[in-house]
């Protein structure tokens, strides 16, 4: 829950802690809304998707008995990690780091001119969940570190550059010019917050779209009939019970903009930049998986889940998988041709790149490919 790649990009270990509730704790009932294991099958899943998220990532971690009630007592599970032995090894000693194409930006400054509470939440937390279930490999990074040495990753989504001055443009201008051909994602109020004070137009000056504050709304969006071709659903609902008095539209044309307010302001707006990249303003809250793949597809990232719907994790030839709550057939697209093997069979299951899975809800797996 932190911007972890930007510490690794610094060659220092993220120690990543663990405290899922498994099916030991003696209070499942009352855990059920933290998202408690229910049984020995369930706990194996969830922990063997988050050790190898770590080891994909070049994470350290840590199994945490919250409530020191015994939760990790059971050898079956320690036999699990003993089992990932092999693929740890082969992370560790991999030629070039976790880089993925995806990159959530968070801005620490941005941050401290908002309580905690719905816009941080709505824009920056809850937006996780989407990212996770996109189809690619994402990392958390510091709008401070990526000023100073930009990334590669394709889709860039700056989550909270609210606070801006005119040398961070400068700096993010700078960055157009060198590499062209990135999407950057702009939530909420980009440049809202200058040193001057609140200023619609800085809306425009980092982001290049006209921006233009909202009455009160709910903050759903409709999409257009081009957001609708890109993937995204017709509506993309905020589901919150108190209507925002804070949001932002753009101006943009029918052509640039996928979804709109419910007033007709473009919520959702997409638009080349000079130098031939894209820049995307957000400034609805409702971020659903669809969107987040139709802006990976724009940005030309490979999506590891072509159809159907899990959580990944993929980097040197290592891809990990958990499906949804539901389940069923998941087609994948290694990017590469070649036999894709199981981790703990051994055994080849599919000739690469593209291959389809039916899998059981909440199901596990981790290949190599």
């Amino acid at each position: 829950m932190s911007a972890a790649e930007t510490i690794m990009r610094h060659g220092v270990m993220w120690l990543f802690e663990d405290d899922s509730r498994t099916f030991l704790d003696p209070d499942k009932t009352a855990r059920k809304g933290e998202g408690v294991c229910m049984d020995l099958a369930q706990t194996r899943q969830v922990l063997l998707r988050n050790n190898a998220q770590t080891a994909i990532r070049g994470f350290g971690s840590w199994w945490m008995d919250l409530p020191a009630c015994g939760w990790y007592m059971d050898t079956r599970l320690w036999d699990l990690m003993a089992r990932l032995g092999p693929f740890d090894r082969a992370m560790l000693n991999r030629a070039r780091p976790f880089t993925p194409e995806v990159a959530a930006i968070v801005d620490e400054t941005s941050m401290m001119y908002l309580s905690l509470g719905r816009v941080s939440s709505r824009f920056v937390s809850v937006p996780r969940a989407a990212y996770g279930r996109a189809g690619a490999p994402y990392g958390q990074y510091l709008l401070s570190d990526v000023l100073e040495r930009p990334l590669d990753a394709k889709l860039q989504i700056f989550q909270s550059a609210w606070y801006m001055t005119p040398e961070r443009i400068a700096a993010i201008n700078a960055q157009r010019a060198a590499k062209p051909d990135v999407t950057r994602v702009w939530c909420w109020a980009p440049g809202y917050l200058t040193p001057g004070g609140k200023d619609v137009g800085g809306i425009e000056a980092l982001t290049g779209f006209k921006g233009k504050a909202l009455a009160s709304t709910d903050g759903s969006a409709t999409a257009t009939e081009e957001g609708r071709r890109r993937g995204l659903p017709e509506r993309l609902a905020a589901k919150d019970k108190h209507p925002f008095v804070d949001l932002f539209g753009v101006e943009a044309t029918d052509a640039e903009t996928w979804a709109r307010f419910e007033d007709g302001t473009p919520a959702i707006a997409v638009r080349k930049n000079a130098f031939g990249g894209n820049e995307v303003f957000l400034g609805t809250p409702a971020c659903p998986p669809e969107l987040v793949r139709a802006l990976a597809d724009l940005a030309g990232v490979h999506r590891y889940v072509k159809d159907g719907n899990a959580a990944i994790w993929a980097a040197a030839g290592w891809l990990s998988a958990m499906a949804d709550e539901q389940g069923g057939k998941v087609t994948f697209d290694t990017g590469v041709a070649g036999p894709v093997k199981d981790f703990f069979t051994g055994k080849n299951i599919a000739d690469g790149p593209v291959f389809t899975l039916d899998m059981a809800p909440g199901e596990t797996r981790l290949f190599e490919f």
